[in-house]
């Protein structure tokens, strides 16, 4: 599991539907199975990128206590 948080606005796509939206000041989570693996080769791409940064990374798919700061308007 990996807890990312994006540098800038970013969205996830699978085709032309809108899977989510990530935005700067807010941490997410992502876990290692399989319902979460377009969200972890996006986020990779996303590193290699620098528009996210890895927070806290866990082996397996365990629950995460996650925190968020600032404002979404």
């Amino acid at each position: 599991m990996r807890i990312f948080e994006p540098l800038e606005p970013l969205a996830l796509y699978d085709g032309e539907r809108l899977v989510g939206v990530y935005v700067p000041g807010l941490r997410y989570n992502c876990l290692d199975d399989d319902v979460h693996a377009k969200l972890a080769k996006t986020l990779d791409q996303w590193l290699i990128e620098d528009k996210a940064k890895i927070v806290e990374e866990r082996a397996g798919t365990q629950s995460a206590q996650l925190g968020g700061r600032g404002e979404v308007k």
